[in-house]
């Protein structure tokens, strides 16, 4: 796992796990670690909340330890990530926001574009901001499957406004060699990512290209093979190859996984200008079901288009929609370990948040045994939240570990100041005990000191005996919590088969 990816996990933002961004991040930036470079990431996070978001502001500041982060979102934000991070509030198609963002913090090395994803939002801010890249900074436009989306202004047919169409268009002309503005040294496509490279001087040579590019062009292909492209080989091909989608796809058969297919730019586009918007091919199957796809996008992880030439880089492209996300996908799974992998780590300082969202995955997920780990670091944190106990004891029930909803149930009970819920939380902890087979914690409970039978029925009858939780929200979960321990105890009682 990649240092970026790691650090995403651990400041909690979406751009590993739900998105897969950060490998690829992690491979164009990597060479830029040590340096000052000034980042600038559109979207700060949290909605109009002012406290929340900021994960990737925060990731970013811990992954640049020179580097200098700004973040810009429309709504106002109060939240303070160190003297190397500011957050400026402002549109980000707003002409004059812009010019005094330029003026005061740029030129930047890397600007991410994370904001509305509107198109016509994407364009200007690209307009605006595309000539203050240093040479050789990196603009990237995040969630570009918003284009099919109506909701955000996209539409079925990439009818203008419609920023993936137009920076396909640009790549285009980029490819064949026409002058572009701002200049570009190339442009990369990858799953839901756009990447402009600013002109640095240099003339790429694809057959010559550098670790970081290629494994920044495979770089989604790190849930598959452990890292990035740079072991597979490059292989020239004649263009005749793209010159049909049956043409392209048997160049595609049988390469190894992160393999890099290169061609010259060829006089007919149709092909690429259709590639480009299809490797996003569930994005288009979940928004826009029986639309038609080249068959060739399912083996293209990523292009890469520089004049006078491009790269395809083959591997399985089978990321899943963020509009239908299939939980039971290969990618996804791999994810949730990786996630799970971090936030268990001894070293990593988790959230009650992040781990009840790990605990509800694993739940969805069904993977058996895998619920108990996150169950047993929820109570090493003092998780004291009711909605967590419930997932708690939903996921005991699923062959998790029934001895942390005793200690979640207990924590909740000492949090509380009702002492009717009180008494419902140490009924339930009394419960977790009986199940989990501690009969010594529940003799210390019911202050007796008798066989497992005789504490199951004193249990039972305590049971019945504790007041039922009336009023709130909270009373509310409890309630349904101290009714399945008494049928569960209830149940308990009954006389076994024989």
């Amino acid at each position: 796992m990649d240092d970026l990816t790691r650090l995403a996990i651990r400041h909690d933002t979406d751009k590993f796990g739900l998105h897969d961004y950060t490998p690829v991040y992690d491979a164009l930036f990597c060479p830029w670690r040590d340096r000052p470079v000034r980042v600038l990431e559109i979207g700060v996070g949290g909605y109009g909340h002012a406290d929340r978001g900021g994960g990737s502001l925060a990731m970013w500041r811990d992954y640049f330890p020179q580097g200098r982060i700004v973040g810009l979102d429309v709504a106002p934000k109060q939240l303070d990530l160190g003297p190397r991070v500011s957050i400026r509030q402002g549109a980000q198609a707003d002409p004059t926001v812009i010019a005094a963002l330029i003026v005061e913090e740029g030129p930047f090395d890397i600007i991410i574009d994370d904001g509305s994803h509107r198109p016509d939002d994407v364009l200007a801010s690209w307009r605006l901001l595309g000539q203050a890249l240093v040479p050789g900074g990196i603009y990237v436009v995040e969630d570009v499957q918003t284009a099919f989306m109506m909701a955000f202004g996209g539409s079925a047919d990439l009818s203008a406004p419609n920023h993936l169409a137009a920076l396909r268009d640009l790549a285009l002309d980029l490819g064949a060699g026409h002058p572009v503005e701002p200049a570009l040294q190339r442009i990369e496509r990858h799953h839901n990512l756009i990447v402009m490279v600013a002109a640095d001087g240099s003339v790429p040579d694809l057959m010559q290209a550098p670790d970081a590019l290629r494994a920044a062009a495979a770089g989604q292909g790190a849930l598959w093979q452990g890292g990035g492209g740079t072991g597979a080989p490059i292989v020239a091909l004649s263009v005749d190859r793209l010159s049909s989608d049956a043409a392209l796809t048997r160049a595609l058969e049988g390469r190894a996984d992160g393999e890099a297919l290169v061609f010259a730019w060829p006089d007919d586009t149709e092909l690429l200008r259709r590639l480009f918007v299809d490797i996003d091919h569930h994005e288009i199957a979940a928004i826009m079901p029986g639309s038609p796809v080249l068959a060739a996008a399912a083996r293209v992880l990523s292009l890469v288009i520089v004049p006078g030439g491009v790269m395809v880089v083959q591997g399985p492209n089978d990321f899943p929609s963020i509009r239908a996300y299939h939980l039971g996908s290969r990618r996804a799974v791999l994810a949730q370990h990786w996630v799970q992998t971090v936030l268990l780590d001894p070293e990593t300082q988790p959230s009650q948040a992040q781990l009840l969202g790990l605990l509800d995955r694993a739940l969805l997920y069904a993977r058996p045994g895998s619920s108990g780990p996150i169950q047993r670091r929820l109570a090493e944190i003092g998780a004291d939240d009711a909605g967590g106990l419930q997932l708690q004891i939903l996921a005991a029930g699923r062959g998790g570990d029934w001895g942390p909803v005793a200690t979640v149930a207990l924590a909740c009970a000492a949090r509380s100041t009702d002492a009717v819920i009180s008494d419902g939380y140490r009924l339930v902890a009394a419960w977790a005990w009986a199940r989990a087979g501690s009969w010594s914690d529940l003799a210390t409970y019911l202050g007796t000191d008798a066989t497992p039978e005789e504490l199951t029925l004193i249990l039972t009858a305590r049971a019945h005996a504790t007041p039922t939780p009336e009023d709130g929200p909270e009373a509310e979960a409890l309630t349904g919590m101290v009714r399945a321990a008494r049928r569960d105890l209830r149940e308990a009682r009954k006389p076994q088969p024989a």
